[in-house]
């Protein structure tokens, strides 16, 4: 499986979701975190709009590489992962959101979003719970991080 990094930032003065991302890359937001950083030979998707297939390759590299199934996380709920899942969902593609791995700046939003939208199209399940899974482990035994992620 390969990383796929979030290049965007979100600039509040901005207005209309083209202008909603600097994509130059200077902003210390847009910057991968050194714990997920890229290793070599792991392929780097740069995401340009509030969904992270519209305006970037995303959906051709995760078809050359036979990738039908995405684990969804991040900030906004209601945001970025709502309009990925959405697109995903559109594409095909199996999905998983970890109820726990996203935030929205309003709970309630986030509350309805994984209790009933999102269970719609995906399995919602938490960061342990899934972990259990990915791993093949009983639920409830601590997990190993997996070493390479598909973010939105």
């Amino acid at each position: 499986m390969r990383r796929v990094a979030d290049g965007a930032a979100w600039r509040a003065e901005s207005q209309g979701a083209a202008a909603c991302f600097d994509v130059a890359g200077s902003d210390q937001a847009t910057q991968v975190h050194r714990d997920v950083a890229p290793e070599p030979g792991d392929i780097i998707v740069t995401k340009r709009r509030i969904s992270a297939f519209v305006g970037s390759d995303l959906e051709m590299v995760l078809r050359a590489g036979d990738i039908d199934h995405l684990v969804l996380t991040g900030i906004a709920t209601s945001g970025v992962v709502l309009s990925t899942l959405r697109q995903a969902a559109d594409l095909d593609f199996r999905l998983t959101v970890l109820s726990d791995g996203c935030l929205d700046s309003d709970p309630e939003v986030h509350r309805v979003l994984v209790e009933k939208v999102f269970p719609q199209q995906a399995d919602v399940t938490t960061v342990a719970d899934w972990m259990a899974r990915w791993r093949g482990m009983p639920l409830g035994e601590p997990a190993a991080t997996p070493s390479t992620v598909v973010l939105p």
